[in-house]
């Protein structure tokens, strides 16, 4: 492949805090002056704005300046002029979303002083608009697919795991809303909705992917990338879905590999297939969290 991705990593007082480049290992965020600082931060998912808006928004985990942060491009690429975008009622975020109302929805990780760990939202300007999901026993990753969000619940269901779905309404008097389905999963990290059917989860433990198909949820979710590939995942982290030179890629974080994992995909076929095994990137600086390449493809 051809493509440069963006890397997140585990972060902390001994591991790297900036966005990186894989290959290259850049650090895309810039940190002078008057840019948030990143000394000890916990970088985790990062998105595009939403519709024309171009800033890059990342989201710091690490609990004590837990936030979403800002980035405005630069015309000749890159970003610069970063700012502290969101902090209210974010307790240790894990993942950012755009999705229906033109918020942005955070997965907090922690307990807000009710005692229930949440999905958050905001709006355009970073404001909080509201909890759109509570409940939670162990939130990680979310994705919509169109007006349902998908939630990674690392010990929900029946304490292994599950799936949880919710429906989105636009009335935020009924916020938060109720869950409309729970599919057990075996520990859920990550999830990933290919725009078009399916959305991919990857199970941490089970060093696997699993794809689910929401155009039939009468179907368990079926084994995608499996522990005893040729390739095998070592802790599965963040998910891309990429296409270069017309073949499209599934990129897998093996986070305690300290690699990126590249799967041709097939999503055509039910349930998709994956060949052509390799690793994209190897030797990583730290445990890559969320990897892709903003603005193209999609990626969680």
């Amino acid at each position: 492949m051809s493509i440069t991705l963006t890397v997140s990593f585990h972060g902390g007082s001994n591991g790297l805090t900036n966005l990186y480049t894989a290959p290259g290992n850049t650090a895309v965020l810039p940190t002078g002056s008057g840019d948030p600082a990143l000394t000890k931060a916990e970088l985790r998912g990062f998105t595009l704005g939403a519709g024309s808006d171009s800033h890059l928004y990342v989201v710091n985990g690490y609990k004590d300046s837990s936030s979403i942060l800002q980035y405005t491009p630069q015309s000749g690429g890159g970003y610069s002029c970063g700012a502290v975008w969101a902090t209210s009622h974010l307790h240790h975020p894990f993942d950012a979303v755009w999705g229906p109302g033109g918020y942005l929805y955070v997965s907090n990780q922690d307990q807000a002083t009710d005692k229930k760990i949440k999905v958050t939202a905001y709006d355009s300007s970073g404001n909080y608009v509201g909890d759109f999901a509570s409940g939670f026993t162990e939130l990680r990753g979310i994705t919509w697919a169109g007006d349902t969000l998908w939630a990674a619940d690392e010990k929900g269901g029946k304490g292994k795991g599950a799936l949880i779905s919710y429906q989105y309404n636009s009335d935020l008097k009924k916020w938060p809303v109720s869950s409309t389905g729970s599919i057990d999963v075996t520990d859920p990290v990550h999830v990933l909705y290919d725009g078009s059917c399916y959305v991919y989860i990857g199970s941490e433990k089970d060093n696997s992917v699993l794809a689910l198909d929401t155009t039939n949820l009468g179907e368990a979710p079926v084994t995608v990338v499996t522990s005893s590939s040729s390739v095998p995942i070592d802790a599965t982290g963040g998910l891309a879905i990429l296409t270069d030179g017309g073949t499209q890629y599934m990129l897998v974080c093996s986070r305690k590999g300290n690699a990126i994992n590249q799967y041709q995909l097939n999503s055509s076929s039910y349930p998709p297939t994956v060949a052509n095994a390799g690793v994209f990137q190897s030797n990583l600086g730290d445990n890559p969290e969320f990897t892709g390449v903003p603005g193209i493809g999609v990626f969680n």
